[in-house]
């Protein structure tokens, strides 16, 4: 499953998933209560962070920790390997939830 959402212009910001309707909504309210995800669930939460990662908006240093964090956040098949890249997004300031 793919996740193909837009920047908001001008500043290139990311869309909240508190917004949305649908799949991805409910994967990652699913993902913040630790329930089980169904099938796909969590790749939808995962793109989405990567997507959230991304957003030009976002001014961080051009670190090699930031891009392993990103790096190992499109690479995550675990929980475990998600959460460990989110909480090195949260060192930049990027809390995607």
């Amino acid at each position: 499953m793919s996740l193909k959402l837009p920047y908001l212009e001008p500043t290139g910001g990311p869309l909240y998933w508190m917004n949305e309707q649908g799949p991805l909504k409910a994967a990652v309210q699913r993902y913040l209560k630790q329930e089980e995800l169904r099938p796909g669930e969590f790749d939808l939460v995962r793109d989405y962070c990567v997507y959230w990662a991304k957003a030009p908006a976002w001014r961080v240093p051009d670190s090699d920790k930031y891009q392993e964090a990103v790096q190992n956040l499109e690479q995550a098949t675990t929980l475990e390997a998600l959460e460990k890249s989110i909480r090195w997004l949260l060192d930049f300031g990027i809390d995607p939830f």
